[in-house]
C-alpha cells in the first residue's frame, strides 16, 4: 500500500488505505470494532459515488487541486501539499473535517469515506415515519 489516511471524527475513526498499483482500489475490507472508545471503520471501495470531481485551474493552467461536488453543493476538496509531499482533503461541511493521502486517489477516497460516515448522522431525519 502506498498510503494510509486516518482521521478521528467524534467516536468514529475512518481509516482508508490507498494503492496506486490498484488504481485507488483496495483489497477486501477488514472490518474491526474497537472497545467503547470508538469504532474503526475500514473503507474498501468507493465504486458508486454521487461525487463529481473537477480540476481547478487559474488562467487555463490546471492546478493540483480538485473540488468535490454533489449536485450544486461543494462537499470538499483535495489538493497537493508540496511542502509535506502529501495530498490533503478537507470539507467545508464541518470545521474539523480534514485528512491526507499519499496520492490523489487515496485523498479522494478519504474524503468520500468521511463524507459517507458523516452523512449517516442525518439518516434519521430522512427516514419515513
Amino acid at each position: 500500500m502506498t498510503g494510509l489516511s486516518v482521521k478521528p471524527y467524534g467516536s468514529v475513526r475512518v481509516c482508508v488505505e490507498a494503492s496506486a498499483e490498484l488504481s485507488g482500489r483496495l483489497p477486501a475490507p477488514h472490518p474491526r470494532r474497537e472497545a467503547p472508545g470508538g469504532a474503526w471503520l475500514y473503507i474498501s471501495r468507493m465504486d458508486s459515488s454521487p461525487i463529481t470531481w473537477t480540476r481547478d485551474e487559474i488562467a487555463a493552467v490546471p492546478l493540483r487541486r480538485f473540488t468535490a461536488r454533489s449536485g450544486a453543493v461543494d462537499v470538499g476538496y483535495v489538493e497537493y501539499d508540496g511542502g509535506n509531499r502529501m495530498w490533503v482533503w478537507a470539507s467545508p461541511l464541518a470545521e474539523d473535517a480534514w485528512g491526507w493521502g499519499a496520492d490523489e486517489a487515496g485523498a479522494k477516497q478519504g474524503l468520500e469515506a468521511w463524507l459517507k460516515t458523516w452523512l449517516e448522522n442525518f439518516r434519521p431525519f430522512f427516514a419515513p415515519g
